[in-house]
């Protein structure tokens, strides 16, 4: 029976003490897609999708059932999660709602 291989590749995307908005990740060709979250302060993350760079184009994505924006609630300590909201786009940002005492790196993980 022929083996199947999965390309996974994890990049870690910072977001800075003063800052709200991360650079911007590579979406494209996922087939799943998570992030992982570094010990933070209580906080509510989103997540913003574009199909090219250019910073201006950034929209915070919905919820699959369009019920609102996709809303991570991050308490004190680390977190997970499945971004399957984030695949129709090419590039995706973390947007938090509160600034961290320090730089944070979030890792962002795809499975090709």
């Amino acid at each position: 029976m022929p083996r199947s291989t999965v390309d996974t590749e994890a990049v870690s995307v910072p977001i800075s003490g003063s800052g709200l908005v991360s650079p911007e990740f590579a979406i494209a060709g996922a087939r799943e897609l998570a992030i992982v979250a570094p010990v933070l302060t209580s906080c509510q993350a989103f997540l913003q999708g574009n199909f090219d760079t250019t910073s201006a184009g950034f929209v915070r994505v919905a919820e699959l059932d369009g019920q609102g924006d996709f809303t991570w609630t991050i308490g004190p300590g680390s977190n997970a999660i499945s971004a399957e909201v984030l695949k129709p786009f090419e590039f995706g940002r973390i947007e938090l709602d509160v600034e961290q005492a320090a730089a944070r790196e979030f890792t962002v993980v795809r499975k090709l």
